[in-house]
């Protein structure tokens, strides 16, 4: 029997059109967007459904539109018979596995998360920094060279797979850090559309404003292993959770290492739930023989319950 890993994607992953169709295989769908409308004081659903995608690339919409869609999606998949034996989730997607997990509270969770964002976004001002993703380095050839950049910051922020590896930093650090990794053999070097250089030291002003926020955020022992960002490994005690959402946001996404303990641990088979199908790409680098699923349009919904409804465990 498979036992089943959620995933939950973050920033950029968030496109108009996500999530219009799961009214259509779920009614446990409405509810979800009725509790988000409460909880946020707005209806995203317009802002999903149609866009535009520069207002979804908002930092402070964009968090609480991935998070709702992926809330969503994973209603529908319960609501259809399938659940998971464990979570993981890309930087705010670790959110969404606290959720799923039972940690943390629909209601609590969306205006967090929003707040969460205007705080990354307020801590460096939009244009002056920025992430580029590094196609084939290793990660400590990337380590060592963010070490020789001297104009600036440049600190690796995403360890995503083999062979890819995202770095964080200032504008100066960044460009001097692309210089020295084409001279290295860098075979690709993608500039991500962000509005701010997340998982670096630069985002530590966030943090202390978001610790003081998670102070009125309950938080409960989660009823699945979730593997974090910060180590990969699970936690369940829920000062910890409370000290690693807070750490979380200047420290590397080691989704990786994440993933690869779950596969350690007996997890062979993967649901992105909510919008985006990159994580499952991820996964395939690692493992090839894993199965992998999607939920980012109807299709692959389907799919997915078709393949797991009721095996999960």
């Amino acid at each position: 029997m498979s036992r089943v890993g959620f995933l939950f994607a973050g920033q950029g992953a968030q496109h108009p059109g996500m999530g219009a169709y799961l009214e259509a295989v779920s009614d446990a769908v409405p509810a979800v967007w009725l509790l988000g409308a409460q909880a946020l004081g707005q209806d995203l659903r317009p802002l999903l459904f149609a866009g535009p995608q520069e207002r979804l690339n908002e930092t402070e919409i964009t968090q609480p539109a991935v998070l709702l869609t992926a809330l969503a999606t994973l209603a529908a998949l319960r609501q259809r018979g399938v659940d998971c034996s464990a979570a993981t989730g890309l930087s705010l997607g670790e959110y969404g596995a606290w959720l799923a997990a039972g940690s943390l509270l629909p209601e609590q969770a969306l205006p967090l998360v929003r707040d969460r964002g205007r705080f990354m976004q307020e801590a460096v001002p939009i244009g002056s920094g920025g992430m580029v993703a590094v196609l084939g380095l290793a990660a400590d050839e990337v380590e060592a060279i963010c070490d020789l950049v001297q104009d600036g910051v440049a600190e690796v922020a995403n360890y995503n797979c083999p062979g890819q590896v995202v770095v964080s930093g200032d504008m100066a650090g960044l460009a001097q850090f692309e210089q020295l990794a084409r001279d290295r053999g860098a075979r690709r070097l993608v500039r991500l559309p962000v509005s701010a250089p997340f998982h670096c030291s630069l985002l530590k002003p966030a943090e202390q404003r978001l610790a003081v926020r998670l102070c009125d955020v309950e938080i409960r022992p989660p009823k699945v292993p979730v593997y974090t960002n910060r180590t990969g490994q699970p936690i369940s005690e829920p000062a910890q959770i409370r000290a690693n959402l807070v750490a979380q946001v200047s420290s590397p996404v080691r989704f990786e290492q994440a993933l690869r303990a779950m596969l350690d641990a007996g997890i062979d088979t993967f649901v992105e739930v909510g919008p985006g199908k990159g994580l499952g790409g991820f996964v395939r680098k690692i493992d090839g023989d894993a199965k992998v699923y999607q939920t980012d349009d109807e299709e692959g919904f389907e799919t997915t319950i078709a393949a797991l409804k009721g095996v999960y465990r």
